[in-house]
């Protein structure tokens, strides 16, 4: 029997007049990307010990620990902000599969935390083209069974992070790339999935790229195809459905909230994959926030946007996580 099919919950937010919003816009509009792959990633990181410092001024508990793996040890970040907690947030970095790290998405990831209440585990997931497909999904499902046997858990990500997310639950729904058979004593239950302007599409053929393109202020960092050709190294096709979200079958899924910003070319990613899944009978909340750009959310404590953004997110996770207990 197919999947009963939802009324996807889509809502348009105004955050409201900012006056900091065109000065943030023309910082990520003055950014310049490095000549190589090097130079990307030493930029991407020079803002990570700040936002460490941050945290532990604001009373975070951050410790550098490590998973171990059948591909080796998975490096991880497990913050736990002040006040009881209760359940994980398994969060995924961005970057194109290629940049950055816990480090460089520490601050905005442990606000949400603290907003849900709960602990969060930053997977340092093994990034391409050294580690190209199916890496950092085997990382992530391993990094997410070890959270779950501590209680229940929500999955979060932002950009290729926010696809990682929906690639590892997809995994661990029908028990692909080291995960444990879900019909199994050993099956890991996910509470639920927040994808921030996700990365769904490796094809990279969506509208929106191009339609959006003049409005997005990251647009001129991005190398999309060069990402995915990185990423899908030794062969995988970009519509592989773990590898493209988008082109999986999304049934069984548990419930979604998917925030995306009304001028990113990442919109489509976004919009056409909850739509795919609202049919596919998943409970998705796609949330359009007006006026914001790809991955607002950094600029938490600098932008209303971003502040109201990050405490939807918190609302969401504590409700998943009250429901799985």
């Amino acid at each position: 029997m197919a999947p009963a099919r939802r009324r996807l919950d889509r809502v348009v937010v105004d955050p409201g007049p900012d006056d900091r919003l065109a000065g943030v816009v023309a910082g990520i509009r003055a950014l310049r990307p490095g000549d190589t792959l090097a130079a990307r990633r030493a930029g991407a990181e020079h803002d990570v010990d700040r936002e460490a410092q941050v945290l532990l001024d604001d009373g975070f508990a951050v410790a550098e620990r490590s998973i171990d793996t059948d591909d080796g040890p998975l490096p991880v970040q497990v913050v736990e902000p002040p006040g009881a907690l209760s359940g994980t947030l398994v969060a995924f970095h961005g970057g194109g599969y290629v940049l950055c790290s816990p480090g460089t998405h520490a601050l905005r990831f442990a606000r949400m935390a603290q907003a849900a209440r709960c602990r969060l585990l930053n997977v340092g997931y093994p990034l391409a083209p050294e580690h190209p497909f199916p890496a950092a999904v085997r990382a992530g499902v391993r990094a997410v069974e070890r959270a779950a046997a501590d209680g229940p858990v929500v999955l979060l990500g932002d950009s290729a992070g926010g696809g990682l997310v929906l690639s590892v639950a997809l995994s661990l729904r029908d028990g692909l790339h080291g995960a444990p058979d879900p019909a199994g004593p050993a099956a890991v239950r996910v509470a639920g999935l927040v994808a921030i302007s996700p990365w769904t599409d490796l094809t990279c053929s969506a509208p929106s790229l191009v339609e959006r393109r003049s409005i997005d202020p990251f647009a001129h960092i991005d190398d999309l195809p060069a990402f995915a050709a990185d990423y899908l190294r030794g062969g995988t096709e970009p519509t592989d459905p773990v590898a493209s979200p988008l082109f999986a079958d999304l049934a069984g899924l548990p419930p979604t909230l998917v925030q995306v910003g009304s001028t990113e070319t990442m919109y489509d990613d976004a919009a056409r994959w909850a739509e795919r899944a609202a049919a596919a009978g998943v409970a998705v909340r796609l949330e359009e926030w007006e006026g914001m750009f790809h991955t607002w959310h950094g600029h938490v404590g600098e932008l209303t946007g971003a502040d109201l953004a990050v405490a939807a997110i918190g609302s969401f996770v504590r409700e998943r996580l009250d429901a799985a207990r």
